[in-house]
C-alpha cells in the first residue's frame, strides 16, 4: 500500500514526480519486492490497474518480482488477470506458520521485566 499511497500523493502536491515516473519506475527496476501483497484494505479499479501494468510489463520484460503474503493465490483478493500474472511469476514458498512478532515482543517484554525488576 506504501506504493499506492505515494502515487496518490503526487496527485496532491507538487513534487515534480508525477504518478506516471513512479510507476514506470516499478515497471523497470531490476528486482522489486511486494511485501504483505493482500493486506490492501480496499481493492479499487485503480489499484487493480496500476497493479496490473506494472506486474504485465514485468512479466513480459521477465523482471524479477518477489511476493510475499499471509495469503495464497487463489485467497487474494485481486482481480483474476492479476492472480494470473502473479502465479505465472512466482514459486511459493510456504514458510512455518510461526508467530514471529508474538515470539518477539514476548522476549522483549522478558528482557523488560529483567531489567525492571532485578529478575
Amino acid at each position: 500500500m506504501d506504493f499506492f499511497n505515494e502515487i496518490r500523493a503526487t496527485f496532491d502536491r507538487e513534487t515534480g514526480i508525477c504518478a506516471s515516473d513512479l510507476i514506470d519506475a516499478a515497471r523497470q527496476v531490476d528486482l522489486l519486492i511486494l511485501d504483505d501483497i493482500g493486506t490492501e484494505k480496499q481493492e479499487s479499479s485503480w489499484v487493480n490497474e496500476t497493479m496490473y501494468a506494472v506486474l504485465d510489463h514485468r512479466l513480459n520484460q521477465r523482471k524479477t518480482t518477489m511476493f510475499t503474503s499471509n495469503c495464497t493465490i487463489e485467497e487474494l483478493r485481486h482481480h483474476d488477470k492479476i492472480k494470473s500474472r502473479i502465479e505465472r511469476m512466482a514459486l511459493p514458498v510456504w514458510m512455518p506458520e510461526e508467530e514471529i512478532r508474538a515470539d518477539l515482543a514476548r522476549a522483549e517484554n522478558e528482557e523488560l521485566q529483567k531489567l525492571l525488576l532485578g529478575v
